[in-house]
């Protein structure tokens, strides 16, 4: 398994960890979810570990939303999203997203 920060190019390996950047709110997404989909191309397993964000609005739930659909578009094996903190949990619940991403949280 090899990890890699968001905006990193990764290069290799079936199974990819992708660390998330700290901010991930609507000023910097649309460069995160593009270099994001970029790497998803080369992989059949991914992780977006959530661990070290710190800072999130509704765009961080978009783009989880749109890992799945770009999962589902490339047929990835494997999709988990690691380290989801219990704010951002909250915000699933509250928006109603919660049934669609909770399924691929990486259980400890």
């Amino acid at each position: 398994m090899r990890t890699t920060h968001g905006t990193k190019k990764m290069t290799d390996a079936q199974m990819n960890t992708i660390l998330m950047d700290e901010n991930l709110t609507l000023s910097c997404i649309h460069k995160i979810r593009k270099q994001c989909i970029e790497q998803m191309d080369s992989v059949s397993e991914i992780v977006f570990d959530f661990s070290k964000v710190q800072q999130f609005d509704t765009s961080a739930l978009s783009l989880m939303l749109v890992f799945i659909r770009q999962a589902k578009k490339q047929q990835l094996k494997s999709l988990r999203f690691a380290g989801v903190n219990s704010d951002m949990k909250k915000m699933l619940e509250m928006y109603g997203v919660s049934e669609f991403i909770t399924p691929h949280f990486v259980t400890n």
